[in-house]
Formats: C-alpha cells, structure tokens, sequence
C-alpha cells in the first residue's frame, strides 16, 4: 500500500470518492485508503482519475444522456414513440411516493407456463439467456408459486413476455402488454430489494429486457436496460472472475450500490455469471456500432474496469467440469486482438464474442482511417490479416447436422458480424469497383452462408443480426450499382448476377425473420 504524502495531507480533490461522498479525512492510500480499509469497504475505494471521469461517472453520464435523449423524443409529438424510463419507479419507490395503482398480474395456468417455458428454451440463446435451464425451473417450481421471491417472480414475467413471440398460441400474444406492464412494475421493487444472493436474476431480467425492447425497435428503451445491465455486470466485478491478476478496483453500479457475489457453489454457478459477462459485453459491443457511441467496457486496467475473465463455454462444458480450476484470464481481449486465430474455445458463445469483439475493433480502427501514417498502416495490415485467419477458423455454416437448428442460427450471427468486420475495415477505401473487391467478396460469403443455410428450421433468430445483415445487403447493393458503372465489360470481380441472387438471399431471410421482430422489419425497410 502506497501513502501519497508522509505527513497525511492531501491536496483539494485527491481523497477516494467514498470518502468525499462521507466528508471524512482521507489519507489518500492506494490500492484502497485506511478508512475503506478499517471500514472492510475496500472494493468501494475509487480515486478519481485527473485525466478524465471514473468508470461510475461514465456510466451515471451515459444513463443521463439516455434519459435526456427520451424527453426530448417524447417532446416531439411528430415522432409517436411510446417510451419508458424504466428506473422512474425505482426513484419514487424510495421516496415513497409512487401513488399508482398496481397492475393485476396475468394469470399462466400451470400447463401453459410449461409449454411457453418450453418454447422458450429451444430459443433460449438468442434472446441472451445465460442460466442453467435445468436449475431455474426448479427454483420456479409452480407449486411453490405461492411463495416465489419477487426476483424470481420478475424474472418468470420477463420471460413470458418474451416467449409469447415464439409460443404456438398466438392467443397469447395479445397478453404481451399485460406482461410487460408487470415487469417494468416489478423491476424497481426487485432492484431495490436485490443483494448478492439474487442480482444475477435481476441481471438476467434487465438482458431479457434489451433484447426485448431491441426486437421491439425501441432502441432507446434497450440501451436504457442494457446499460443498467452493464452497471450490475461491473458491480459484481464479473469483468475480473478468474483474474490472473487479482486486484482492488472501484466498482460500478447503480449510484452507490454494490455486490460482493459469494464463491461460486460449482462450476455451473460459476459458468453462468462468465456467460453473463460475454453476453452483456458481446450485445453493448454491437450496440454501440450500431448506435456510433462508444462501448461502456473500456478494458482499462486503471480504471478498474480490465477484463481478465476467462471465454465461455456452453453451458454442458461447465456441467462436464471442463472449467479447469486453474483456468484464469489475463487481458483477455487484447490477448486476442495480438492473434485472434490462437484460442482454441470454440463454444457458440465463445465465437460470438470474438466475432463481436473484431467487428468493434475493425469500426472503431476504421474511424481513423489515416493513410499517411505507418504506424496505423502497419496497425491495419496486422489487424487485417488476423481477421482473415480468424473467419478461416470458424465451424462452416453447411456442416453442422440436421437436428441443431441452435447451432445453425449461432453460426450464422458469427459468420455475419465477422464478414462485416471485413467490410467495416475496408469501407474507407472502397470508392469504386476496383478498390470494392475486398468489401463485396465479404458481403457474398455472408451471404453464401445465408444462401446454403436450411431456414425453414431457423424461424426465428437473434434480432442483432439485423445490424449486420444491413450492412452486407447495402454493400451488395452499392456493389452492383458500382458494377453497372463500370465503362465495358470487366473479368474483375463477381458479375451483376451473382451479386443480385446474393443481395435477394439476404431480403428474403430478412422477410422470413421480420414476421416476428419489428426492428428487422424496420431495418428491411431501410433497404428499398
């Protein structure tokens, strides 16, 4: 532990946030203080740092930007966007003053609730479920309804809520805003009642809630749930779980609140909050493409928010006990980023990840675009050569069997986002036919995948692919007006035609997934 000053003073503005937040004597002591020290508050001994915000204040930014951006939308009555603050109840229930009427909950007779459990795990994946299946039904089992804890009871409705879009009866669709109505009731109480014992239920909800509102196309609404996803991630410090390098570091959670998780019970406990991890990380990186912001990971040791947990698996390699005990990460993503190609976890999440982690890099490289300077050309040659290899390596889309519609639907979104990687990569440099080859030969393997693919059993599919997909069927279509325009004839390069079966593979696996996800609908119609 390092003392800034022998004598204990410390100079305006250098004492640990939770010691200015208690307008107590700092002596200004790091990795932690000797008042978080005596006070066994370690975790919650921050500094702020000169150079820029802490972790906490990003995050608390981002969420004020977010709620800013609703009320203004809401002010423009030429917009009809119905919007939610999804944390408004959360504030007024502290204050006791929320003063409306509670919501009658919906009533599931027991067979139903079975049968839309049932749709929803073969779906499960792709709206971002990272809990053992086999362990939450048995903590709902209904004849304990009765008695169910309130995190549990919001997790369920947020489930129903979602499986109503894959369910049989379409008769229960109509309930989905009755379902809605009662989670975004519950969630305050739920959030505010939350300890370590049960955040990861809470987490699980607020994920289920994204992706939600994403498929809903109230994006604004998504980001709002996903970064108080991102807050609970951080303020479990699920980033460093397995930690090679352990350490204290400032937590970030909702205002001041923390959660110090147990040890894990078993391997499967501890698989599901590294699945969360990579799954509130891997959707918040796509977003923030999609949404030109900056992602809220920052992968900056010095501001407590490194990620050093290990890759998942899928959630049978955790029940196999293939989690080594030795197993920890050190940097994990920028051990990748110096050779994607070298990791040999090849679970779906895993890939998932990794594709999302490249298409993040390869935007944020290409926005600085700089062809005078060789040190970012030499950054860009490596960069690009490694994602080559990395798309090599991945499982090919017509292998997998008959039977795992599951793996084929993962398959797709990780070949999808690791072509567009090419493509963002390439997009500064592609002005015409000849410097676009790079760019359209990605598109078209994209699309091959699509083309090869058996989508009668891929009805539904995750909604983030739209992002992608967007992507590739716009560079197809600017590849074939950039085609028509070249003066001639030209042996360069795929012909109008391969680039036009391409581009229609690509809308009607948009109108076959749209049917039941508004934010793909909406996307389709970006492209006529």
């Amino acid at each position: 532990m390092t003392t800034p000053s022998s004598a204990g003073y410390l100079e305006r503005g250098q004492a640990c946030l939770r010691c200015r937040r208690r307008k107590v004597r700092c002596d200004g002591s790091r990795p932690a203080c000797g008042q978080c020290v005596r006070a066994d508050r370690q975790d919650d001994c921050e500094y702020a740092d000169p150079s820029g915000p802490t972790t906490t204040q990003m995050l608390e930014q981002r969420m004020s930007q977010l709620q800013t951006r609703i009320a203004e939308l809401e002010s423009q009555k030429s917009v009809p966007l119905e919007l939610h603050d999804p944390y408004e109840r959360f504030r007024a229930s502290r204050n006791d003053s929320s003063g409306q009427q509670a919501l009658s909950p919906v009533n599931v007779p027991a067979d139903v609730s079975q049968a839309m459990l049932q749709s929803f795990s073969q779906h499960s994946s792709e709206f971002g479920f990272f809990l053992n299946g086999a362990r939450f039904l048995q903590r709902i089992n209904p004849r304990q309804s009765a008695s169910r804890p309130q995190h549990l009871t919001l997790l369920l409705n947020t489930i129903y809520l979602m499986a109503v879009d894959v369910y049989a009866d379409p008769g229960w669709k109509a309930q989905q805003p009755a379902f809605l109505g009662n989670v975004l009731q519950e969630l305050p109480n739920a959030m505010s009642l939350a300890d370590a014992s049960n955040i990861m239920d809470v987490l699980q909800a607020e994920v289920l809630l994204a992706y939600y509102f994403l498929n809903s196309n109230r994006q604004l609404e998504g980001a709002y749930h996903l970064n108080a996803a991102v807050s609970i991630v951080m303020a479990c410090k699920l980033n460093i779980l397995r930690s090679a390098h352990p350490q204290i570091a400032g937590g970030v959670g909702l205002g001041a609140i923390e959660y110090r998780l147990s040890p894990p019970a078993d391997d499967i406990e501890e698989g599901e909050r590294i699945n969360a991890f990579w799954t509130v990380f891997s959707l918040e990186r796509i977003w923030a493409v999609t949404l030109g912001t900056a992602s809220a990971f920052t992968d900056d040791d010095s501001m407590g928010t490194q990620i050093d947990i290990p890759w998942p698996l899928d959630m049978a390699g955790y029940q196999n006990r293939r989690l080594s005990p030795d197993l920890r990460g050190t940097r994990t993503i920028q051990a990748f980023l110096r050779n994607p190609a070298s990791d040999s976890n090849a679970s779906m999440l895993s890939l998932y990840a990794k594709s999302t982690i490249l298409f993040y890099q390869a935007t944020q490289l290409a926005r600085r675009w700089n062809p005078d300077d060789r040190g970012y050309q030499s950054e860009f040659r490596r960069f690009d050569g490694y994602l080559e290899r990395y798309k090599q390596s991945l499982p090919p889309v017509d292998r997998v069997g008959p039977g795992r519609a599951d793996i084929t639907r993962s398959l797709l979104v990780i070949h999808s986002l690791a072509h567009c990687a090419t493509i963002q990569l390439h997009m500064p440099t592609s002005r015409d036919w000849s410097s676009s080859v790079r760019v359209i030969t990605a598109a078209l393997s994209a699309a091959r995948n699509i083309q090869i693919a058996n989508l009668d059993a891929v009805p539904f599919i995750n909604p983030i692919v739209g992002a992608s997909l967007t992507i590739i069927a716009q560079t197809l279509g600017r590849g074939i007006a950039m085609r028509a325009a070249v003066p001639g004839r030209t042996n360069t390069g795929p012909d109008e035609g391969t680039l036009n079966a391409a581009l229609n593979a690509i809308i009607t696996a948009f109108r076959r997934w749209s049917g039941g996800s508004l934010y793909l609908r909406h996307q389709l119609s970006l492209l006529r």
